[in-house]
């Protein structure tokens, strides 16, 4: 369930910064995401009892956004992105950068920073496995 929202969450803000593919962004600085948040003074343990607290969406002038979400049950995301245009009409890419974090069954808090563009999704973690080197 907390994957799910997750992955909603990334979803919906991807398609916000698409619809505005076509703005032109000429080295805008990045826009800071600043959010205070108080920690839930209940823990929700039914998920489908979880609330929104909070949920932040701004879209600056050149294209950008700006989002923040806090739930009743612990989970945190916030992500930016900005669109750069293309040499030709519809085309750019979008790159968006962010974090989540949520509490796992076991109690440990669980915190992902990623960030998304051209060359793919990139999620950084102490709690993503990592591969040991391949041997040949």
């Amino acid at each position: 369930m907390k994957l799910s929202l997750i992955v909603l969450l990334a979803c919906a803000a991807a398609a916000a910064a698409q619809e505005s593919l076509e703005l032109p962004v000429q080295d805008a600085p990045e826009p800071e995401i600043v959010a205070v948040v108080q920690e839930p003074s209940v823990f929700v343990t039914d998920e489908s009892q979880a609330e929104i607290l909070s949920s932040d969406f701004v879209r600056d002038e050149e294209g950008g956004y700006q989002s923040a979400i806090v739930t009743s049950n612990n989970i945190e995301q916030t992500a930016s992105g900005k669109t750069t245009p293309g040499a030709e009409p519809e085309t750019g890419t979008i790159s968006m950068r962010g974090e989540y974090s949520y509490i796992a069954p076991d109690g440990q808090k669980i915190k992902v920073v990623w960030y998304a563009d051209e060359t793919g999704y990139h999620a950084q973690s102490d709690s993503i496995p990592v591969a040991p080197p391949a041997q040949f």
